[in-house]
């Protein structure tokens, strides 16, 4: 078994290198650098999430497609990820060599959402506050 990965990447990380990645201009990058927080010095109360390398295109590309989230109910809660806006998304922006194994990737981390999601929605109508 794998030990707990270092935290390599942060989200503010994170989030920068996939503007940087997609192209987004000079300013862009350069305001978001000025909001995120320092990346040598993180806030006690501001969450950290450990990527492996390996994972971090994949993290980035699932981060990405966040607007492909497709939306069911009054609460509007995920059902499931708009694939073909996904594939999109992979023949724009990724080489096709990799297309496989993103989304092998991003089946498992869609997963994991609807998974979390669920157990949310479970806990607030138990424990209704």
């Amino acid at each position: 078994m794998r030990p707990a990965p270092p935290p390599i990447h942060r989200l503010s990380d994170t989030i920068i290198r996939t503007l940087e990645l997609h192209g987004a201009p000079p300013e862009v990058i350069a305001a978001a650098r000025a909001q995120a927080p320092d990346a040598a010095a993180p806030a006690a109360d501001e969450p950290t999430c450990p990527i492996w390398a390996d994972n971090a295109r994949s993290v980035q590309v699932f981060l990405a497609c966040s607007r492909y989230w497709q939306r069911a109910g009054m609460d509007a809660r995920r059902t499931h990820f708009d694939w073909d806006g996904v594939r999109a998304y992979l023949h724009a922006h990724q080489p096709t060599r990799r297309h496989r194994a993103l989304l092998r990737d991003l089946y498992v981390m869609e997963a994991a959402v609807l998974e979390a999601d669920a157990e949310l929605a479970e806990h607030k109508q138990n424990h209704p506050d």
